[in-house]
């Protein structure tokens, strides 16, 4: 094919046939189709990414406003989040009035036992975006999970 088409021009004929026209159509539009596929999926990425690291964000934020609490405002807030359904917050990060987030959190309270008068507090935070994201669809949410054990001496009245 592509030696009649440079033949044409060795004889002398000027422009292209409707068929070579058609056929270059049909090569550009594949090629733009991959293109655009390609696009979509590396914006989904750095959309899941975004999403991945502020998830982190959040989770950590939370983690160390526990770390912080007192024996008192630890039980408050499990008795506050026995009361959420499913333990779950749904949260705002970007201030536009939509929840794009959500935040799971279980605290346990147990006791170490062996004499020890410390009592263990058993964190889990799981976070994940909410699935849609400025109108496009981007797979189930990822989610970023935390645990971490908070011990506090009753006796202490610095904790």
């Amino acid at each position: 094919m592509f030696v009649k088409f440079f033949q044409k021009f060795a004889k002398g004929e000027k422009g292209f046939s409707l068929v070579e026209v058609v056929v270059a159509m049909g090569v550009f539009a594949i090629a733009l189709l991959s293109i655009i596929q390609v696009f979509y999926y590396s914006v989904s990425l750095n959309i899941r990414a975004q999403q991945v690291t502020t998830s982190a964000n959040i989770a950590r934020k939370q983690m160390d406003t526990i770390r912080l609490m007192t024996i008192d405002e630890l039980d408050d807030l499990m008795n506050e989040v026995g009361s959420l359904p499913d333990n779950t917050r749904k949260i705002d990060f970007d201030g536009d009035g939509r929840r794009d987030y959500e935040l799971k959190l279980e605290i346990n309270r147990q006791s170490l036992g062996h004499g020890e008068n410390y009592l263990k507090y058993v964190v889990l935070i799981d976070v994940s975006p909410i699935g849609m994201k400025s109108g496009v669809y981007i797979g189930p949410p990822s989610s970023y999970k935390l645990r971490t054990v908070v011990l506090r001496n009753p006796d202490d009245q610095n904790d």
